[in-house]
C-alpha cells in the first residue's frame, strides 16, 4: 500500500510543479495587463475630468444669464388681488 501511496503523490507533485508555472505566467501577464489597463484608465480620467470641466463653465454661464435677465415678480394671495 506505501508504494501505491507514493506512487500517487508523485503524480501530485507534477501535478503542483505545473500549477506553480501557470501560476507565474498569470502574474507576469496580470502584470501585462495591469500596465495596458493604466494606459485607458488614465486617458478616460482625462475625458472625464475634460467633460466634467466643460459642464462646469456651461453650467456658470447659464446661471450668469439668469441673473442678468430682467424678471417679473407677481405677487399672489388675496390681501394682494
Amino acid at each position: 500500500m506505501r508504494l501505491t501511496h507514493k506512487k500517487e503523490l508523485k503524480g501530485y507533485d507534477a501535478k503542483i510543479k505545473e500549477s506553480q508555472k501557470e501560476w507565474v505566467k498569470l502574474t507576469n501577464h496580470a502584470k501585462w495587463l495591469k500596465k495596458d489597463l493604466d494606459v485607458l484608465i488614465n486617458s478616460e480620467r482625462e475625458k472625464n475630468y475634460q467633460n466634467i470641466q466643460n459642464f462646469e463653465d456651461q453650467l456658470k454661464s447659464e446661471l450668469n444669464k439668469v441673473k442678468d435677465e430682467a424678471y417679473t415678480k407677481y405677487e399672489t394671495g388675496t390681501e394682494k388681488a
